[in-house]
């Protein structure tokens, strides 16, 4: 009878334990999202594709957390290329002759740089399902559209790029490069897989 009662009380401690240990868990771990070193990278993304270690913030020790390592030298952080859907090891993924952060993946007319800036998908031309495409957005509410602040070199996530005190959408010249805003303006992707879909556009 000792041993049954035993059986039991040790069965209810590992339930319980098994519980409370779930509950600790950071959310997603169990969808293979945990990153205990907490650079960005999620563990499983870290073993099979960047190679460095998930419980190491900095695996190489040159003072940069792994997430923001750019091994490829393309303008985007090994965070960015795994959210872009871009090799981390290549700085021109698809060999179009643009470096991955230049790319357009989705043909909207925003760089992948700008996209992962503003938030938006760089595989969905229309983010949020709203009918605008993500350039024709203004993610910090200027009056300058998203592809407008690309093209002009201002900050789309920034209303005042130049702290002029005039908002973006309303500045002659928002990036103080000495150039009109309005004679930089380019709506076009400069992304060669795009061509095709701006030729039907203007069709």
């Amino acid at each position: 009878m000792r041993r049954t009662r035993l059986i039991r009380l040790l069965r209810a401690a590992f339930v319980a334990g098994a519980m409370v240990g779930a509950l600790a868990l950071p959310a997603g771990a169990a969808a293979g999202r945990a990153d205990h070193d907490g650079d960005g990278l999620s563990d499983r993304y870290e073993r099979n594709r960047t190679l460095t270690s998930p419980y190491r913030i900095d695996s190489d020790g040159d003072g940069v957390r792994d997430g923001a390592e750019d091994p490829d030298r393309d303008g985007l952080s090994n965070r960015e290329e795994r959210r872009a859907h871009e090799d981390h090891r290549d700085e021109d993924s698809d060999d179009d002759g643009l470096d991955d952060a230049e790319d357009d993946q989705d043909c909207d007319g925003l760089e992948n740089a700008t996209e992962l800036q503003v938030r938006t998908s760089t595989l969905d031309d229309d983010s949020d399902d709203d009918g605008l495409d993500d350039a024709d957005e203004d993610y910090d509410d200027d009056g300058a559209s998203n592809d407008e602040e690309e093209q002009e070199g201002t900050d789309p996530d920034d209303e005042d790029s130049d702290d002029d005190g005039d908002e973006d959408g309303d500045d002659e010249d928002a990036d103080d490069d000495g150039e009109d805003d309005d004679d930089e303006e380019d709506e076009d992707s400069d992304d060669p897989s795009c061509e095709d879909d701006e030729d039907e556009d203007d069709d």
